[in-house]
This record gives structure tokens, C-alpha cells and sequence, in this order.
């Protein structure tokens, strides 16, 4: 004898997808909320970090400017409650390198050295001179007047194409054994036209500046106007154009 049949009862009621679907987007957006909650928090301690280091040692702040752009730049920084403003500016490359003009009105160029001169009368290159009254070292153009008259010592540039005007202190070496010596600086064009001249004395320099739209070549001259001593190899006027350069 068999014993009673089981009857399989009714298949349990499928899911709603509406609330599957709704529980699924819930889940999705608790993800997304705490993630972004995670990337912000680093963010925050991050910049904190960072804001902390700059007001400790603003004076570092340049240091990732210079390692990219090189030594020949300026790096400034100003820091105030909540800001850090960061300036880089180009500085002059050392004296003494191959001028390249950068073309156009203002452009700067490293200073002019007897190697880039056409012509040359008796005047050197030296990039630790110093004017009086002042410990910083220079480089110039320098020449030695070493006698009574009308001694003139002079050398000659090309001018770079589109550059307009040409400038450079002028002034005696301090470590001249002639202090007494009145000297006139002078550039001058091919005709010999004066461009721009200016009178120093041992304790007293001056700037030259020249227009040189649509000259080719210009002459720097160097002339003697009256020492209280006399001139002579062992009591030279050592003089000098510092920094010179076109733009």
C-alpha cells in the first residue's frame, strides 16, 4: 500500500524589478557619495600640508621653478593668511656668454664682450671689475689710458638687426692707479656722428644710451679730458664700458 501523495504548493511570488531596481540605484549613490567624500578629504589634507610647508619656508617655494626652468631665473614669493603667490621672472644670463637677441624694443642681451667687437683698439674683457665706493663685480669693456692728450682708445660692434638702441655704464675701475683722470665715453655711427657721449671721473660713473634705429656697426670711443696727474704706464686711467648691450 502507498502512502499518501505530497502535492508541490505554489511557486513563491518573483520579486518586484521596480524595487530591485530602485534598491540597486540606492546602492550605487551611497558608493558614488563615499568616494567622492574620500578623494575631497585627501584633497583638503594635502593642500593642508602644503600650506603648512609654504608658511614654514616660503623661500623653497621657487625651488621646483628653478630645477625646470634653470639657474638664470628669479624666484619671488609672497606669502599672506590663506594665499601663496609665486612670481618667476628671467634674469640676465651671465656676462660673458654669445649675445642672441630676442628682437624687437627691450629685448635684453648678455653683455658684450671684445670676442663679439669688428674691431679693436687696445681694450680687453673683464668680469670682475668694480666702480668706486662699491664692492660688486662688474663685467666691462675695459681700456688703459696711459698718456697726456688727447688719447683715444676705441672698439667697434655690429649693430643686431631690429635692435634700437645700445646701453652701458660707464665708469673707472677702482682699482685705477690713475683717480684723477676726467674721461669721455662716446658712441658713434660710421660718419662719426655722436650717438650719445658722457664725461666720469674715478668717483662718479654715468649711463650711456644710444639710438641705434638704422645704424650698422657703431664705434665705442674712449678719450681723455685732463688729469691732475701725470699719465704714464705705471699711473694708468683703467676705465670701462660695463654691461654693454643692444635691444
Amino acid at each position: 500500500m502507498t502512502g499518501p501523495r505530497e502535492v508541490a504548493g505554489p511557486a513563491p511570488p518573483a520579486p518586484d524589478d521596480g524595487e530591485g531596481e530602485e534598491r540597486r540605484r540606492h546602492e550605487r549613490w551611497n558608493t558614488l557619495i563615499t568616494a567622492t567624500t574620500s578623494i575631497l578629504a585627501t584633497l583638503i589634507t594635502t593642500a593642508g600640508a602644503i600650506f603648512v610647508a609654504v608658511w614654514a619656508a616660503p623661500d623653497k617655494v621657487g625651488d621646483f621653478a628653478k630645477d625646470a626652468l634653470g639657474e638664470h631665473v628669479v624666484v619671488t614669493s609672497t606669502v599672506t593668511v590663506g594665499s601663496t603667490v609665486t612670481t618667476t621672472t628671467t634674469a640676465p644670463a651671465p656676462a660673458g656668454a654669445t649675445p642672441t637677441y630676442t628682437g624687437g624694443t627691450g629685448g635684453p642681451l648678455t653683455a658684450l664682450t671684445t670676442s663679439d667687437s669688428v674691431a679693436n683698439d687696445g681694450c680687453w674683457f673683464d668680469d670682475s671689475i668694480a666702480l668706486a665706493g662699491s664692492d660688486r663685480k662688474l663685467a666691462a669693456v675695459m681700456c688703459n689710458i696711459a698718456g697726456s692728450g688727447a688719447v683715444v682708445n676705441d672698439i667697434d660692434y655690429t649693430v643686431p638687426e631690429n635692435a634700437t638702441r645700445f646701453m652701458a655704464t660707464v665708469g673707472t675701475n677702482r682699482q685705477s692707479p690713475n683717480a684723477s683722470a676726467r674721461v669721455e665715453f662716446s658712441v658713434l655711427d660710421l660718419t662719426g656722428r655722436v650717438l650719445d657721449k658722457k664725461t666720469v671721473t674715478y668717483a662718479t660713473s654715468a649711463t650711456i644710451e644710444a639710438a641705434v634705429s638704422g645704424v650698422p656697426r657703431v664705434k665705442l670711443q674712449i678719450a681723455l679730458v685732463d688729469s691732475d696727474d701725470r699719465l704714464g704706464p705705471g699711473n694708468m686711467a683703467t676705465v670701462g664700458w660695463i654691461t654693454p648691450a643692444f635691444s
